[in-house]
């Protein structure tokens, strides 16, 4: 594979987990406050 494809599929990981770990951090916080 070339060395700039690797180096996109690591940001889109990258950016990917982020996304997913601010929802998860946000959805946590909301239902703290809830209860």
């Amino acid at each position: 594979m070339p060395a700039y494809l690797v180096d996109l599929l690591a940001w889109s990981a990258a950016f990917i987990i982020l996304f997913f770990g601010i929802r998860y951090l946000q959805n946590r916080k909301s239902d703290k406050d809830e209860k």
